[in-house]
C-alpha cells in the first residue's frame, strides 16, 4: 500500500497509526447522532407520518454514514512509516489534503515516548516523541499503540540503518563558518 512512497533501494519496516480507542469518540458521536432521531422518530410516531419525512430521516442516516466513513477513512491513512532510510508521517486532514513529513534516520537525536491519563495506561496507547537534527520541535507520533516498544524499534533502527548512512563528518562546522568565527586567544 506504500511502497508508491519508497525509494529503489529502500525496505519498508513497519507502518504504524493511531490505536483504534482513539476512534470511540467518533464512534459515539455516530451513534447519537443516528439513534435520537430515529428513537423519537419511532417513538412519536414521526417518521412513517408522510413519505418526506422518511426520506428525511433516511437522508440523515445516510449523511451521517458518510461521517463515519470519512472518520475511519482519515483514521486509516494518517500513517507512521519506518523504512530502512527514513521515518515519515502522512497526515490527511482532508480527504484531499495532505502532509508529507520525512527525516532521515541518521538525524534522529533521542526517541522517547509518554502516556498521559488512565485510558492511555489502560490500553497501552501513547505518544512517541522523536527529536531530529534542524526541528526545533520534536516529530510526534500521537496515540500509538505500546509506545515503549515503538520507541525502542525506532531507536534501533536508527542505531541499525542510520549509521550506515551517516558519516563521522555529517555535523561538523561547514566551512564558511570557520572564517567567521576564530577562537579565543588565552593570555
Amino acid at each position: 500500500m506504500f511502497s508508491h512512497q519508497l525509494h529503489n533501494d529502500e525496505q519498508l519496516l513497519a507502518v504504524y497509526r493511531k490505536h483504534e480507542i482513539t476512534l470511540v469518540p467518533k464512534v459515539l458521536q455516530i451513534f447519537i447522532l443516528i439513534f435520537i432521531p430515529w428513537f423519537f422518530g419511532l417513538k412519536y410516531d414521526f417518521i412513517f407520518s408522510t413519505t418526506g419525512h422518511a426520506q428525511i430521516f433516511i437522508g440523515w442516516t445516510l449523511l451521517v454514514a458518510m461521517f463515519a466513513l470519512h472518520a475511519f477513512v482519515i483514521w486509516s491513512v494518517n500513517v507512521y512509516i519506518v523504512t530502512s532510510k527514513r521515518l515519515l508521517h502522512i497526515v490527511h486532514t482532508g480527504l484531499f489534503k495532505k502532509t508529507v513529513v520525512e527525516t532521515p534516520l541518521d538525524r534522529i537525536l533521542n526517541v522517547s515516548f509518554r502516556t498521559t491519563g488512565i485510558s492511555s495506561t489502560l490500553f497501552h496507547y501513547g505518544d512517541v516523541l522523536v527529536e531530529v537534527v534542524g526541528l526545533d520541535h520534536s516529530l510526534i507520533l500521537k496515540a500509538i499503540p505500546n509506545p515503549s516498544k515503538v520507541k525502542d524499534y525506532i531507536w534501533k533502527v536508527h542505531l541499525e540503518y542510520g549509521a550506515k548512512s551517516s558519516t563521522k563528518t555529517a555535523y561538523t562546522q561547514p566551512e564558511f563558518a570557520k572564517v567567521f568565527i576564530k577562537p579565543k586567544r588565552s593570555i
